[in-house]
């Protein structure tokens, strides 16, 4: 249950200045932001459907309650919620609402990084991404989101991409970083993304420059969650890259982290060398030639080519 209520003046494009708490369920749908989401239920079980939001709702339309510039200028995050929804659902935006979206697109500028991103990521993992980004473009929205004004082309290839739901964030971030030719670091952080993520992606793409011919190594440094996230974005951008294959060839890496290495610095010391550069550079050639299987991963080998 809610308290109904209106509200009046939105300076800051998201805020109200004023909130009046009323008695009418109307005055209160008034001030949602579509037909779809202005629904109310009475306790029977009833649905108020003021604003032909069922009808709507059945054809699979987005259409702002009232004036959609009046809701936009309300929240402009609402114009976001439009193409994520639009990606999400599989919904069309009617096309008064659309044209308001591109007539004040830039007030996104006003909408907090973090929320505007929450949207985005939401928009890039939807069912029909491409329509969602295609409004993204055509509204001009994608000026007014961090790094990506000028990369008009870059986002219709994305969109023009035909790949299954991503299920992954990543994917599209790495797609998003490959198409443009962003640094992965400074993009996600613009966008204010979580550090995991920020490196998920930086290492995804990476490997994702190298492939579908990338070596052990490349393959080694990505680790197996950036190179499954790598494999998905190339097989995005390539029908005919054999995602069994590449899976294979990570599996069968002779290790897969440094850790597994069968010898280490205390071993190495143990045998005469001294701490310093040298024995970093020594344990560092030992690991790549494991990774390229030039030596076996056993101790009493590695450490006979380290005397060497």
């Amino acid at each position: 249950m809610t308290t109904f209520r209106t509200e009046s003046g939105y300076q800051d494009f998201r805020r109200p200045d004023h909130v009046t708490f009323v008695r009418s369920l109307k005055e209160d749908l008034k001030r949602r932001d579509f037909t779809v989401n202005a629904l109310a239920v009475r306790h029977d079980g009833t649905v108020i459907d003021m604003f032909d939001g069922l009808s709507d709702l059945d054809h699979k339309v987005l259409r702002a309650v009232g004036d959609p510039h009046a809701r936009f200028h309300e929240d402009a995050l609402r114009m976001m919620r439009a193409v994520r929804f639009q990606s999400q659902l599989g919904f069309a935006i009617e096309p008064a609402t659309e044209s308001a979206i591109a007539t004040n697109a830039k007030l996104l500028a006003k909408i907090s990084v973090e929320r505007t991103a929450t949207e985005f990521t939401k928009l890039l993992m939807g069912q029909d991404r491409q329509a969602g980004l295609t409004t993204f473009i055509d509204t001009g929205l994608y000026a007014y989101a961090p790094q990506l004004k000028g990369q008009v082309a870059a986002l219709r290839q994305l969109a023009g991409l035909s790949a299954p739901q991503f299920k992954d964030a990543a994917i599209g971030w790495t797609l998003l970083v490959h198409l443009t030719g962003l640094n992965a670091e400074k993009l996600l952080r613009a966008w204010k993304q979580a550090n995991d993520l920020i490196r998920l992606t930086t290492s995804a793409a990476q490997l994702l420059k190298q492939l579908p011919g990338a070596d052990a190594w490349a393959l080694y440094q990505a680790g197996k969650a950036a190179a499954a996230v790598a494999f998905t974005a190339e097989q995005a951008l390539n029908s005919d890259f054999d995602l069994a294959q590449a899976e294979a060839a990570y599996a069968a890496l002779p290790i897969h982290a440094k850790a597994e290495l069968a010898i280490d610095g205390k071993t190495l010391m143990a045998s005469g060398f001294k701490p310093g550069p040298q024995l970093g550079q020594t344990l560092n050639l030992l690991e790549r030639a494991v990774v390229f299987g030039q030596l076996p991963n056993d101790q009493a080998a590695l450490l006979a080519a380290a005397q060497k």
